[in-house]
C-alpha cells in the first residue's frame, strides 16, 4: 500500500508556522469523521457551455456514470442535468484501507435563452461525456445583411 500524507503533514509542507499553531485542533474533524472535511463536499461535475452559431452545446463530464443514471429535463426554459452513481456493494472478503468513492448525486441547472427550439434538442453520452445540442431558432441566428450602393 502506498504511503498517504495527511492532510495536516500537507498543510505544514505549505505554511510551515502551521504545524505549531493548536496542532490537535488542526486534525479534529479529520479525527471525528473518519476523513479529511475537504471531501465531504458535493460532487460536481465539470461543464462547459458554448454557442455556435447553429446552437447552444452543453458538453459534461460524468465518468462513471452508466445512460440509465442521467436525466436530462426542460422546463419553463431551464434545462436540468440529474445523476446517481452508486458504488458496487462492500463485499465480505475485501479488507478496505481507503475507501472515498460514495454514492453520488448532482443536479446541475442551466437557464436558456428563448431562442432555442426545444422540439431539436438533442443529447448524445459516450466515453462519459454527455453532449447536449440545443439548436437556436431561425430568428436567433446571424444572418448577414447586404449592404447595396445608393441608387
Amino acid at each position: 500500500m502506498l504511503p498517504e500524507t495527511t492532510r495536516r503533514e500537507r498543510a505544514v509542507a505549505r505554511r510551515p508556522w502551521a504545524g505549531t499553531l493548536r496542532p490537535d485542533l488542526g486534525n479534529l474533524f479529520d479525527d471525528f469523521f473518519g476523513r479529511p472535511l475537504s471531501t465531504w463536499s458535493a460532487w460536481t461535475p465539470a461543464a462547459d457551455l458554448y454557442e455556435t452559431p447553429e446552437a447552444f452545446v452543453l458538453e459534461m463530464e460524468l465518468p462513471g456514470f452508466d445512460l440509465d443514471d442521467i436525466d436530462l429535463t426542460m422546463e419553463k426554459g431551464v434545462l436540468s442535468v440529474t445523476g446517481e452513481r452508486k458504488t458496487e456493494e462492500k463485499e465480505q472478503d475485501k479488507t478496505y484501507h481507503l475507501q472515498e468513492r460514495s454514492v453520488e448525486r448532482f443536479t446541475r441547472s442551466y437557464a436558456l435563452p428563448r431562442s432555442v427550439e426545444i422540439d431539436r434538442v438533442d443529447a448524445n453520452f459516450s466515453n462519459g461525456v454527455l453532449v447536449v445540442t440545443l439548436p437556436k431558432a431561425a430568428e436567433a441566428k446571424p444572418r448577414r445583411i447586404e449592404v447595396k450602393p445608393k441608387k
